[in-house]
């Protein structure tokens, strides 16, 4: 599964970040607001100090992560994504920091600067997009970075892991970072891949991509749990997540809902990369699991519930149903939740 998440920024608002993330960051100002979002409707908007950390995304020796970013200046002022090789305070990162020329500079913990690019290549207050893949080793680690689809930066022989603990060969998740207490920057359209294993799809570099938020249109069948009210499709569509006023519910272990989802702003004839699917759930009482559904194919990857809402992300990197890359003639798709255990 080399998609490990992604993000549209779309579906939910800054009250729900810690419900998707396991930090909402340190002395920052963050919003899922609708200022200039690259795609869609809405962006993540951070100004000075670390935004949200993503780092329970499994040991990944080999990672990658882009997204579009739309700073407000550039001068030494921010930092767009970290790879963390160990978690904790040992944590080491590669960090990309975008300097007062339009160059970046890829950087490891502690100011060390591993090598900067060609200048002009980020402009202000515009959408550029940013990828960076560090392959977590040494002494044969390596640091990628592309800009707008283009690379500017290889670099092998680097010493990419943990000095406390250089058995560490794995990266764990990504932050979202901005320099100074006034500087700030937009961020849409994100995704994280596991580069490991390059003969899996999506295992490198996908290109300059949008993500596309959609949620349910229709009931499909079947549809097992029991809607709070109306139908189950309609407490289940709503943005942002209306937490305990509109929702679903089931006690009952093998029930499934299943809903239509379209591809709704996608354009015609585009590359679909994959799918994710996002649950949005809590427990009530007792214990239980769920699991992704989509078109009757459960995933293998089930969730145990707790007392707080949590989005439940499962990416598809092929169609469950077809084993194929997906398309566009796919859709609608069924997906739901399906109580496991």
């Amino acid at each position: 599964m080399p998609v490990l998440f992604v993000d549209s920024f779309d579906h939910y608002n800054t009250n729900n970040i810690l419900e998707k993330y396991e930090t909402s960051g340190g002395n920052a100002s963050i919003v899922i607001g609708e200022g200039v979002p690259h795609t869609g409707t809405r962006c993540l908007q951070l100004t000075g100090g670390i935004g949200p950390t993503k780092q329970q995304l499994g040991h990944i020796p080999d990672m990658l992560v882009a997204m579009w970013y739309n700073p407000d200046v550039v001068g030494n002022c921010i930092a767009i994504a970290n790879f963390v090789a160990d978690s904790g305070t040992n944590a080491v990162c590669i960090t990309l920091q975008i300097n007062g020329d339009g160059s970046i500079t890829a950087i490891r913990s502690g100011g060390t600067g591993l090598a900067t690019t060609v200048s002009n290549l980020i402009q202000p207050n515009t959408w550029n997009h940013i990828a960076l893949r560090v392959k977590v080793s040494n002494p044969d680690g390596t640091v990628t970075v592309w800009v707008n689809g283009v690379q500017v930066m290889a670099l092998t022989g680097v010493n990419t892991t943990n000095n406390n603990n250089p058995a560490l060969h794995y990266a764990t998740g990504f932050i979202y970072f901005a320099k100074g207490t006034t500087l700030g920057t937009n961020i849409d359209s994100l995704y994280c891949l596991d580069c490991s294993n390059p003969a899996l799809p999506n295992s490198d570099f996908l290109g300059a991509c949008d993500v596309y938020a959609n949620v349910p249109v229709s009931n499909g069948s079947p549809v097992q749990w029991t809607p709070l009210a109306g139908s189950n499709f309609s407490e289940v569509n709503q943005i942002p997540p209306p937490g305990d006023s509109s929702y679903v519910s089931s006690s009952t272990v093998g029930q499934v809902d299943q809903y239509n989802v379209n591809d709704s702003g996608v354009p015609p004839g585009s590359q679909i990369n994959a799918v994710q699917v996002v649950l949005d759930a809590r427990l009530d009482t007792g214990s239980r699991s769920i699991a992704a559904d989509v078109n009757g194919n459960v995933s293998s990857t089930s969730n145990a519930l707790t007392g707080g809402y949590i989005m439940y992300t499962t990416p598809y990197d092929t169609s469950p149903t077809t084993g194929l890359p997906w398309s566009g003639a796919d859709f609608p798709v069924q997906i739901g939740p399906a109580v496991t255990a």
